[in-house]
């Protein structure tokens, strides 16, 4: 007698993945960064920061990955100009 485990646990591995997939997911916190128009977006994996630059207000924003700001750098003169 020859069983047929492979049609089963192909059908018990789609189910369960479409369960997670369907489940909702929620930001853990609401934080306020203070930019007016972010224009660029750096991410530093090794430091895990993102580094926001916002030329409306002169300044990049430095925060961490929990969108907690951890330093910020001001009164940047330039232009940003678009390709």
């Amino acid at each position: 007698m020859r069983i047929r485990t492979l049609p089963a646990a192909a059908a018990l591995a789609a189910t369960i993945g479409s369960m997670a997939l369907a489940a909702p997911s929620y930001a853990d916190t609401d934080r306020s960064i203070p930019v007016w128009n972010v224009d660029d977006t750096v991410v530093d994996g090794l430091h895990q920061q993102v580094f926001l630059s916002d030329s409306y207000k002169n300044q990049i924003v430095v925060t961490d990955y929990s969108g907690r700001v951890v330093g910020t750098v001001t009164g940047l003169g330039g232009s940003r100009t678009s390709s």
